[in-house]
């Protein structure tokens, strides 16, 4: 929780967007997928000056006595971009 709580003080606006989300409940275990896109302000607060990016996450809950509690949080870069040419073999950077 140290972590969320330094990232949210020091990010003068950050929005979270769930999409692809899917839920599994197993008895007292649940757990979540989805992607997480971001979008945040410019450390400077210039005005529209904002950065994004997107996670795949997975979240698995545990209920105890006290309700249902985060257990285990995973999220790993959802890359974007053009893919390389698959047209031309791989030399492994031979001349």
């Amino acid at each position: 929780m140290r972590s969320w709580l330094a990232l949210m003080a020091n990010t003068p606006y950050i929005q979270f967007f769930l999409t692809d989300v899917q839920a599994v409940v197993v008895g007292d275990l649940a757990s979540v997928t989805c992607t997480e896109n971001v979008l945040s302000a410019a450390p400077d607060n210039s005005v529209g000056v904002f950065a994004g990016g997107s996670a795949a996450a997975t979240n698995v809950f545990r209920r105890t006595s006290a309700g249902w509690r985060l257990w285990i949080h995973h999220a790993s870069p959802v890359l974007s971009g053009p893919l390389p040419d698959q047209s031309q073999p791989d030399d492994g950077g031979a001349s």
